[in-house]
């Protein structure tokens, strides 16, 4: 018996995700450590203490000589899933896949703003650790006093509403954080942040 070859053309339609536009400013300064090298106690304003906090910025690739700063875009998201242990009803392994922060660039970095539009400079930050084998070590930071993020959230509305991605969000600027040091390590209280409100997103 000969078979037929049967020809089907299926049509795909585009995923559709809602978005949410959001403005998140730090309560807190926000440490930045790109590169968490930990390093034997340097001299204050030695060579390998400069060098390592160039390292523990985020630049954003630009055409001019201003530097432009950044953070993780999948940083922010990793604070809105680990606070969903701190709020009920959302599970890590239903946000996880169900919520996107757009990230502004290919590097995958969100742009660092200050929130009264002026000149965003970090200054070092230095605190002492201990390593793999118990010795106390130098780890060097870059450090922004005052800070905000502008970005988009990008979710699957069937599984997770406006409100909770919201909700989330919060939850994640009071009791988490961004960053090195960031509150939910939960020893210090860096890198914490509220969500804007409608008056200050002109």
């Amino acid at each position: 018996m000969q078979m037929q070859e049967i020809s089907q053309h299926i049509q795909l339609k585009p995923l559709l995700k809602p978005q949410l536009s959001m403005r998140i400013v730090g309560t807190a300064p926000l440490i930045c450590s790109r590169k968490p090298d930990l390093i034997d106690n340097p001299d204050p304003g030695s060579k390998e203490d400069i060098a390592m906090f160039h390292k523990a910025y985020y630049l954003i690739p630009n055409l001019n000589e201003h530097k432009i700063y950044g953070f993780p875009a999948t940083g922010v998201k990793k604070s809105m899933v680990e606070a969903c242990r701190l709020v009920g009803n959302h599970k890590m392994t239903v946000v996880r896949p169900s919520v996107f922060v757009e990230a502004d660039n290919l590097q995958g970095y969100l742009r660092l703003l200050h929130p009264n539009g002026g000149e965003l400079e970090p200054t070092m930050f230095r605190d002492t650790t201990r390593n793999a084998r118990g010795q106390i070590v130098t780890q060097i930071g870059a450090m922004f006093e005052e800070w905000q993020i502008d970005f988009l959230v990008s979710y699957w509305d069937k599984t997770i509403s406006s409100k909770a991605v919201t909700v989330l969000l919060q939850h994640a600027g009071e009791l988490i954080g961004l960053g090195m040091n960031r509150k939910g390590k939960g020893l210090f209280a860096y890198g914490t942040f509220r969500i804007a409100e409608a008056g200050e997103l002109a």
